[in-house]
């Protein structure tokens, strides 16, 4: 009964209903697309951040950008063990990882929301994770080695085939 979920973006229209049919409504929020500054504020309003992810190809092969978001604002998260995200969660204790069922994230919600040292334990890591591996910073010039890696060996493999 303490739980409220809020939800931004696209709204889904199962999710409506279903929110609908078992008189959930004082207990879910769905706010829309918010400007980015507006985003920020609300995510300071947040004890858990949920990322279902949804065993596809194509969630196999994705890096969800909010995921940063959600870690800089040091808040655990609980998502699903696909791909990069069930990566992340299983390497670093940042959050919980649910079956693709209600019944497992309902559960995961459950214990951290009865659990408030885990969730200020793991927000916390998920902050100085935000800071240190995942910051701007890093990401650029990560990427900045791996282009001049790449330009390396193409001009050695050019060099080489002459």
């Amino acid at each position: 009964p303490e739980t409220f979920l809020v939800l931004t973006g696209k709204q889904s229209t199962a999710l409506a209903r279903a929110v609908t049919e078992r008189s959930l409504a004082a207990h879910v929020r769905h706010l829309g697309f918010l400007p980015y500054g507006d985003y920020q504020r609300l995510m300071t309003c947040v004890d858990v951040f949920l990322l279902p992810f949804v065993d596809t190809v194509a969630n196999r092969g994705r890096w969800p950008g909010r995921i940063r978001d959600y870690m800089a604002a040091a808040r655990p998260v609980i998502s699903n063990p696909v791909g990069e995200m069930g990566r992340l969660l299983a390497e670093h204790d940042i959050g919980a990882l649910a079956g693709e069922n209600a019944v497992d994230m309902a559960e995961k919600i459950d214990f951290l929301r009865a659990h408030p040292e885990v969730r200020e334990r793991q927000g916390a890591t998920a902050r100085r994770l935000a800071e240190q591996r995942f910051s701007m910073e890093k990401i650029t010039d990560d990427l900045a080695l791996c282009y001049r890696e790449t330009w390396d060996r193409f001009r050695a493999a050019a060099r080489a085939s002459r």
